[in-house]
């Protein structure tokens, strides 16, 4: 027969060990645990930094692309000014 006494015991002891070496891994890591968390903020920062340059790259792009349509406008019309000056030229 099982004394469930005894066993609820030794369960108790077990987990209050496996309870201490955990604390005691965590405490033997802290200056991991903190030098990473530092590492991690930094590469955030760093991210963060990156962000606002590809953003800013990207509103830099999207004036270009409005500058490109205007200066293509432009071209197209004076093409076809210069096509009209030569006909009517040749028509003199």
């Amino acid at each position: 027969s099982l004394d469930l006494t005894s066993y609820s015991s030794t369960v108790e002891e077990e987990l209050s060990q496996l309870e201490k070496q955990c604390i005691e891994a965590y405490r033997n890591k802290t200056t991991e645990i903190a030098s990473l968390c530092s590492e991690l903020e930094h590469a955030d920062g760093i991210l963060l930094g990156l962000q606002e340059l590809l953003l800013g790259f990207q509103a830099d792009l999207g004036g270009l692309s409005g500058d490109i349509r205007q200066l293509q406008e432009t071209s197209k019309r004076l093409g076809l000014q210069l096509h009209n000056r030569k006909s009517a030229a040749m028509g003199l």
